[in-house]
């Protein structure tokens, strides 16, 4: 759901709108735009670690909903600024649902202290550039995302 298009262009098969946000979504102090991606049918991204099971889960549950989707390792590309400012609306604002706080990367930077007084902007410049802090299995479909993988809750959307 958005307010209103902002711009259209296409990139190969890709048709890249930014939309403004929903309005109830300025409210939790959301700022800028969201690139989504359309290409005729539902198109979500999947950003997995290869050697979590957690992930491995989401992978066989999608394969085997047989629904497309564009898989990313989050080790070598993190989710964008744009992508978690998406997941963050989604998860009603709250930006410690993105991290992984389970994490040995969470730990070592000693998170824990810092990510209560960052400002969201920072969070997500951090958790873009950084991949390991970023909660997974990350799935953000056109009208919706989801951290972690929960059978149940993801039958839900998919």
């Amino acid at each position: 759901m958005v307010d209103a298009v902002d711009s259209k262009s296409t990139l190969g098969n890709q048709v890249l709108v930014r939309v403004r946000p929903p309005a109830y979504s300025r409210a939790l102090s959301y700022t800028g735009s969201v690139l989504c991606f359309f290409n005729g049918s539902t198109s979500m991204i999947l950003y997995i670690y290869s050697k979590c099971s957690t992930c491995q889960d989401a992978l066989k549950f999608l394969e085997q909903k047989n629904v497309s989707f564009i898989r990313k390792e989050i080790v070598e590309t993190a989710p964008s600024v744009d992508e978690l400012r998406t997941m963050l609306y989604y998860m009603s604002g709250n930006v410690k649902k993105l991290f992984n706080t389970s994490g040995l990367l969470y730990r070592e930077m000693k998170l824990t202290e810092k990510v209560p007084l960052m400002s969201e902007d920072d969070a997500l410049l951090l958790l873009s550039k950084h991949g390991m802090l970023v909660k997974r299995p990350f799935l953000l479909g056109d009208d919706f995302g989801l951290l972690g993988f929960k059978e149940a809750e993801w039958s839900e959307k998919i």
